[in-house]
């Protein structure tokens, strides 16, 4: 059955949906939830009847649906604003209020199907990883858990598909062989993957154990191994918390496995998929000292391929730690040039989580919190277990005061980054979410504590500085804000303050009256 609305349309069968002709990439369970507001649109559907068709009756926040629905209405072409297709009845569900039409699948569409579609060229064979997914083997006797070699594997493939710098190869493919019974070398030799993933289910009495592994096709080497144990009556519960965390290991690995590979080649011969890895490198080693050789190993990828849009949001990244550790003579300028920059890379591909993450933390230059929420919440959405994209939304949400469910995304990226998540984005929005709640003895003290730090971004600093100066530590504020004079190039410290938006007024002009009282500005 197909489904015409709009200017969309919804295939059933192929599960997918298109505007304008074009593909629209976006998450399965987005697609379940259209599809169930579609089939059901003679009536109101109630939260609690939304829950249990799409989440299986699993307890759901209303802040998890709202997002849900947002990423829908996003999809179709809607908003909550307008709500021209799918209306909200406040607190107690929706109902989708357009007008559709209906076809079989043998009927030729209405919507002219543009061929050369927008999305953007992608890196050739011979530079995007490519990576295949085999089915698990299973071993044990509760068959009733036999359906999890092959549900958990696609679900990792389905995962990993979300990550377009990735080549995923089809299941179609990739099912056909088993992991117990073929080499990575024959896998590089039918599928032409350099990567593979393979594992086994163990069904015990108590529950499973789920073992994963990654291997490069072409040593034969194994990478990356994980064993994880889950109990039975958790199996359903934790089953995407399992699936988010294999791929965000599985995505580091290929990335560091990656950078391995390009350094040892020499830097004439680097295609532009080698040099934007060196260039990340770089970034996340530490961009105080690095942020040159990033920007020119962007610049190097961007030569050889000119729409390859993570250089371009990688570009963007640097300009935006340009900004971060002060140390630009011309804010304003390059305030300007990081937004630009993180617009043309979401030309280049707009359904890149990075492209997003960069175009976010543009709008939270300039405190544009449409812009800043919009993009945060799409990177979120394109890749549920992109670390630093749930981190970013955390302390956005502290800034907005939603404080209860900053603390919930924080939770989340934690788990799903327990290593190499940033702590001074993990302290800042333990910072905010105090200062919102007005526990100013937690706030100074934390404050207080980051001061202490040997470098700090110079927004984290000023909000420290805002900490210590609403906790009344005096002698504190004073030496923070000398540390401020040091670290800082007066033109950006001048430029930060005089554009300082927070939605808490009373912040706002706290901030600055401690910069006039401190000498900052």
């Amino acid at each position: 059955m197909r489904y015409l609305f709009a200017d969309n349309e919804f295939d059933t069968e192929a599960f997918e949906l298109r505007r304008d002709g074009a593909s629209v990439h976006t998450t399965p369970q987005v697609l379940s939830i259209l599809q169930f507001l579609l089939v059901s649109r003679s009536r109101l559907v109630t939260k609690d009847e939304l829950v249990d068709e799409i989440w299986g009756g699993r307890a759901i926040s209303d802040a998890a649906i709202t997002v849900r629905i947002r990423a829908v209405r996003e999809a179709i072409g809607d908003n909550g604003k307008d709500q021209r297709l799918i209306k909200t009845v406040r607190g107690v569900g929706f109902r989708f209020v357009g007008d559709v039409r209906t076809k079989s699948a043998t009927e030729p569409s209405d919507i002219k199907v543009d061929l050369s579609s927008d999305l953007p060229e992608q890196p050739g064979i011979d530079q995007r990883p490519s990576i295949a997914v085999l089915p698990f083997l299973f071993a044990g006797d509760r068959k009733d858990m036999a359906f999890l070699r092959y549900a958990i594997p696609d679900e990792v493939l389905t995962e990993l598909c979300k990550a377009r710098w990735l080549m995923v190869i089809s299941r179609g493919s990739s099912f056909q062989l088993e992991s117990h019974q073929t080499r990575p070398g024959e896998i590089l030799e039918r599928l032409n993957a350099r990567y593979c993933v393979s594992g086994t289910i163990e069904a015990t009495a108590n529950g499973l154990i789920v073992s994963t592994e990654l291997a490069e096709t072409a040593g034969e080497s194994v990478i990356w191994r994980e064993r994880r144990r889950i109990d039975l009556q958790e199996v359903q519960e934790l089953r995407t918390e399992l699936v988010q965390s294999i791929c965000l290991q599985l995505e580091h690995s290929i990335e560091q496995r990656e950078f391995s590979s390009a350094q040892a080649a020499s830097p004439s011969s680097l295609d532009s998929w080698q040099s934007f890895h060196i260039g990340m490198h770089h970034l996340n080693l530490s961009p105080v000292g690095h942020n040159h050789e990033a920007e020119a190993c962007f610049k190097r990828s961007l030569e050889i391929e000119p729409t390859m849009a993570r250089a371009r949001a990688g570009l963007s990244q640097v300009q935006f730690f340009q900004l971060h550790w002060g140390n630009s003579q011309e804010p304003k300028k390059i305030v300007e040039a990081c937004a630009e920059t993180a617009k043309h890379a979401l030309i280049d591909d707009p359904y890149d989580p990075f492209c997003n993450l960069a175009m976010a933390r543009s709008g939270s230059l300039t405190r544009d919190y449409a812009v800043w929420r919009s993009h945060i919440e799409k990177a979120v959405n394109l890749s549920p277990s992109y670390s630093v994209a749930v981190a970013d939304l955390a302390r956005l949400q502290s800034v907005m005061g939603e404080i209860e469910q900053a603390k919930v995304t924080l939770s989340l990226a934690e788990r799903l980054d327990p290593i190499a998540l940033n702590p001074e984005t993990t302290e800042l929005t333990r910072l905010i979410i105090e200062m919102e709640a007005y526990d100013m003895e937690a706030a100074g003290t934390r404050a207080a504590r980051m001061a202490e730090h040997g470098r700090l971004g110079l927004n984290t600093f000023a909000c420290v500085l805002l900490a210590l100066h609403l906790a009344g530590r005096t002698e504190d504020s004073r030496l923070a804000a000398e540390k401020m004079k040091r670290h800082f190039l007066p033109a950006r410290l001048a430029d930060w303050f005089s554009r300082t938006n927070f939605r808490n007024q009373d912040w706002a002009e706290a901030t600055k009256s401690s910069a006039i009282a401190y000498g900052l500005v």
